[in-house]
């Protein structure tokens, strides 16, 4: 199980090297894969939906993320 500290500190590190802490745009699949990747330290559940939910704002890249979480985590 996963403590608050090391979510916390996962949380902290996908932001702090993330384009967007660099100055940089990120491309919509770089974002919907950081955005994903802090959501399913809390739960995957809710970040496959979430991703589910964003597909009519970002189309086939948030599908695409949705299938790679369910792939990362065995679904």
């Amino acid at each position: 199980m996963k403590t608050k500290e090391s979510i916390t500190n996962y949380i902290v590190s996908t932001i702090e090297n993330s384009e967007v802490a660099n100055g940089q745009m990120p491309t919509p699949d770089e974002f919907l894969s950081m955005c994903s990747d802090i959501i399913c330290q809390f739960d995957t559940d809710i970040a496959i939906n979430v991703m589910n939910k964003l597909t009519k704002r970002f189309g086939e890249e948030a599908k695409q993320q949705s299938l790679t979480i369910k792939i990362n985590y065995g679904y």
